[in-house]
Order: structure tokens, then sequence, then C-alpha cells
């Protein structure tokens, strides 16, 4: 190979030319990963808001009308998405204090 050529044969510049390429791909997969973490977290906080407001939507219903058990399956569905599984069993228990022979509470 003459002088002066882009790709020298030297055993150092390819074990450096290699390294560069695998610190270039890890790179990449973090940058990647980071943003489809991120795209998740907005998703999820997205969701987390129109639970919220859903919640809040049914409560006030609820507030008025507080014999709709329709709206409290709703709302204790919301609840177990929510992760707040006690309010959640609060409500389905109201339903059945409500309506104990309603058989048809969907999960």
């Amino acid at each position: 190979m003459e002088l002066g050529s882009p790709m020298r044969s030297e055993p150092r510049f390819q074990c450096i030319f290699i390294l560069l390429i695998g610190l270039i791909m890890a790179l990449w997969v973090i940058v990647s990963t980071n943003t489809q973490q991120s795209a998740t977290k907005v998703a999820e906080s997205d969701e987390a808001k129109q639970i919220k407001s859903a919640i809040a939507e049914l409560e006030q219903s609820l507030a008025s009308n507080p014999q709709n058990v329709e709206n409290k399956i709703l709302l204790g569905n919301l609840y177990v998405r929510q992760g707040n599984v006690g309010r959640a069993i609060k409500e389905f228990e109201a339903i059945i204090r409500l309506k104990p022979d309603f058989t048809a509470v969907s999960a």
C-alpha cells in the first residue's frame, strides 16, 4: 500500500477502526433505547391523565346520582387500571350493597 492511502493495513489502525465502529453502535443502541423509553413515558403519562380525568367525571356524576351502578363499575375499573385497588374494591362492594343480585361486573 502506498503512503497517503486512506486505508492502511496496519493491525493497530484496524483495531482502532473496529473499536470506533463498536462505540458508534453502542451509542446508537443507547440513544434509541432512551428515545423508546421517553416515548413510552409520554404515552403512559397521557393515559394516566385520561384515566384521572375520567375518574373525576365519574366521581362528579356519582355525587349527584350515587345509585348509578354502571358508573360505579366504570369507576372501579378505572381505579384498577390506575393501580388503586383499594378504591376499586370499595366501588365494587358498594355495587353489591346497592344491588346484591347484580352479577354483570366487568373486568
